[in-house]
């Protein structure tokens, strides 16, 4: 089952030319191993429309399965190099794993939001994580659809434990 991996990770050192490189490398890379080109996204909180320096970095996956991603890509040599390039520039807050791909979130964006000249005026991302109780998934799944809300359900949590809602959102009016 594809998935989407959601992973934040906080800035140690401010972005220049040198984060700029590894994640474009971070991104040939990735779609290399996952197969699935153009889809793998970045994005900078706050974006470049605050005026306030970056502090975190979202990025976006799309991997065909948690076990691609876990076991093939984590361990394989493209990755530990690129994590080392990255060793005192990021942290990894959280990682997670979501139900679907890119597809119908409405992230057309390109590599964008660190000063590089591709991103987008106004640009925006906001990702909210909720536990939701065994047995309310499908009111809370009604409630997200009418009020127009993206949200996916995260897919590596262990068996039997609450359900877990993260929801995306980059429009303009927050």
């Amino acid at each position: 089952m594809p998935v989407l991996e959601l992973s934040l990770l906080r800035l140690l050192v401010p972005p220049d030319s040198s984060l700029l490189s590894t994640l474009s490398l971070a991104r040939s890379a990735v779609e290399s191993f996952s197969t699935f080109p153009n889809t793998f996204r970045y994005l900078v909180s706050p974006p470049p429309s605050v005026g306030a320096p970056p502090t975190h970095i979202y990025i976006f996956g799309h991997w065909a399965s948690v076990a691609q991603h876990f076991e093939d890509w984590i361990p394989s040599e493209a990755n530990r190099s690129i994590m080392a390039e990255l060793k005192h520039k990021v942290v990894v807050e959280w990682l997670v794993h979501v139900e679907g791909g890119l597809e119908g979130l409405g992230l057309e964006l390109g590599m964008g939001g660190l000063g590089n000249g591709e991103e987008k005026s106004g640009e925006k991302v906001r990702v909210a994580r909720y536990v939701v109780k065994e047995g309310e998934r499908a009111e809370v799944e009604g409630l997200l659809e009418r009020l127009g809300v993206t949200g996916r359900w995260r897919v590596d949590v262990e068996e039997g434990a609450l359900e877990e809602l993260d929801l995306m959102d980059w429009n303009e009016e927050f």
